[in-house]
């Protein structure tokens, strides 16, 4: 029997997307000021200590800004490799949080082309989770977080693994279970010997849904 998506929330037609595009372009911008303001303070610094501790401070602002990149709202109407997506996030999440804490994150995606609002709320999704397991992660080496996702049974699939034993889950979870529901998908948590982690599923011949944005 065929799926009814005629009750999909229309984000594009939600004014709380527009703000929230809003916001991050100027965040960015904010972010990218901030940045050279501190490299033209670095630039005229003697003291080499001092120098370095400005650069580092811009360096991490860069990282942030990126990040915030990577999670803007797209123009709706238009068809993602959410693959090409996943990728550009995963080394965006890598240089602004997870390298400090010697965090790798691995990802294993096929290509899976879906619209533009779908594959911006589950970049999104995985942005909480990841963060959310950073936050919590266990002390020592060999820590890391892998990314599946593909296809099967008619739906898109989505894990993020924590290898190991002793992760907890941060803050963040309650807007994962919200952000699920705009997909009108589901996720499950795991935990097993080798990792612990959560699975996402959605529809994968869901239409895009119309939309305002542009």
């Amino acid at each position: 029997m065929p799926r009814d998506h005629s009750l999909a929330y229309d984000a594009g037609a939600d004014p709380r997307i527009d703000l929230f595009a809003a916001l991050s372009k100027r965040m960015i911008g904010e972010i990218t000021a901030a940045v050279a303001m501190l490299r033209l303070a670095a630039a005229g610094e003697p003291t080499g200590a001092a120098r370095q501790a400005l650069n580092d401070a811009a360096d991490h602002l860069r990282d942030q800004a990126r990040l915030q990149h990577a999670l803007e709202v797209p123009a709706w109407g238009q068809t993602i490799d959410l693959s090409d997506n996943l990728e550009a996030l995963c080394a965006a999440l890598t240089h602004a949080k997870l390298q400090r804490y010697g965090i790798r994150l691995g990802l294993v995606c096929d290509p899976v082309a879906i619209d533009a609002r779908r594959c911006w709320l589950v970049s999104l999704i995985v942005a909480e989770l990841v963060g959310s397991a950073t936050s919590h992660a266990p002390r020592g080496e060999g820590r890391q977080i892998v990314i599946r996702v593909g296809v099967a049974d008619g739906e898109v699939f989505c894990e993020v693994v924590r290898v190991g034993r002793g992760w907890g889950w941060g803050s963040g979870l309650c807007r994962v279970i919200n952000l699920v529901s705009l997909l009108h998908g589901r996720i499950e948590w795991s935990m097993g010997p080798h990792g612990e982690g959560a699975r996402l599923t959605f529809p994968a011949d869901c239409d895009p849904v119309p939309t305002t944005r542009h």
